[in-house]
């Protein structure tokens, strides 16, 4: 199938919709960022306004289990007569919070801005995110602006605090590390 990619520029992800097994498969692993590029944002680059390359970064959100020996686990509801093993969950809520497929992974930054595209690709999970300096939780953090959800970038960057996503969405986020005040410290994205 051609795609023709018309649409504006946009954070906008696939996965399987394999009949009757597509929370099996996106659970697996079987999902990706898909991204649109148009004029105006290769403008916004192209003029320093956006971060690119290693300064650009997908982070797929998602929760998992493991079984004690590091296998992915999927839980089932009591197996039915004849029903489908795994059964389909009215909804899951993973023990562990990956990104890119690592469980708590971390990133070292240069004192700089990053783009950061979220996508929400949990089962059920929202996530409510948000950065904190566990060492002082009264000092500043980096500061983030969003710049694009799933149906593109914005008019004008918004600031953020907090960054909510439900099931599937996706949040264009700029973070900026380079205040001087931040070097050398850590910061956590927490969710509530």
């Amino acid at each position: 199938y051609y795609y023709d990619n018309s649409q504006e520029a946009a954070t906008i992800w696939y996965h399987d919709h394999a009949l009757g097994v597509t929370r099996l498969n996106v659970h697996a692993g079987l999902a990706g960022f898909y991204l649109i590029r148009d004029d105006n944002e290769d403008a916004l680059a192209a003029a320093g306004n956006l971060p690119i390359g290693p300064y650009e970064l997908g982070l797929a959100i998602q929760d998992r289990d493991f079984t004690a020996d590091g296998q992915l686990y999927r839980p089932s509801m009591p197996p039915l007569p004849g029903g489908p093993e795994p059964s389909i969950l009215p909804e899951y809520f993973g023990s562990f919070i990956l990104v890119n497929g690592m469980t708590w992974p971390v990133l070292e930054v240069e004192p700089r801005q990053y783009r950061l595209r979220f996508l929400n690709g949990a089962d059920s999970r929202f996530f409510d995110m948000w950065l904190t300096d566990p060492a002082n939780a009264n000092a500043p953090v980096p500061a983030m602006h969003q710049i694009g959800t799933d149906a593109g970038l914005l008019n004008a960057p918004v600031p953020l605090n907090r960054l909510l996503l439900g099931c599937g969405e996706r949040a264009d986020v700029i973070v900026d590390f380079s205040n001087p005040a931040l070097a050398g410290r850590t910061f956590i994205l927490r969710n509530s």
